[in-house]
């Protein structure tokens, strides 16, 4: 009350609105953070990974994409757009497979393969950081 006598309601007012608009103000800010996230969150998703690349050294030709470990590694969910076979073949170049499988390694596969002893030896003189795997291919059963 005033010397007046009358009340003075804008004080009251005047805290009754500072209160309010500071609510106001997190309410805005909630509610831009409530539509920016879904975008924020969007933004930050991880790239797809690089297909993880197989170096193959073979004693024929390549294996076509039918071959049993192909289809296998498609069964444990490594299918074409995660993996990829990059194959060297060692016809006609047997008496140089030291240097086929340098230019195997050279191509900087995540994992080596072979097949046979003496491509799995050529391959470990020319890398000691990737991982070399022999794949066994069984012996067929004769038809009786």
């Amino acid at each position: 009350m005033t010397a007046s006598g009358q009340i003075r309601i804008g004080a009251r007012r005047h805290r009754h609105t500072h209160r309010w608009m500071a609510w106001r103000k997190f309410i805005t800010l909630i509610g831009g953070l409530a539509i920016a996230w879904p975008v924020v969150c969007y933004a930050q998703q991880p790239q797809s990974a690089p297909p993880k690349r197989i170096g193959l050294l073979s004693l024929g030709q390549c294996p076509p994409a039918e071959s049993r470990w192909l289809q296998r590694l498609a069964e444990l969910g490594w299918s074409k757009g995660t993996v990829a076979v990059d194959c060297v073949s060692s016809v006609g170049r047997m008496d140089d497979l030291p240097a086929v499988a340098r230019e195997l390694v050279s191509r900087r596969p995540d994992v080596l393969a072979a097949v046979m002893t003496k491509f799995v030896t050529a391959l470990k003189q020319e890398t000691t950081t990737i991982p070399i795997v022999m794949l066994a291919i069984p012996k067929r059963k004769a038809n009786h």
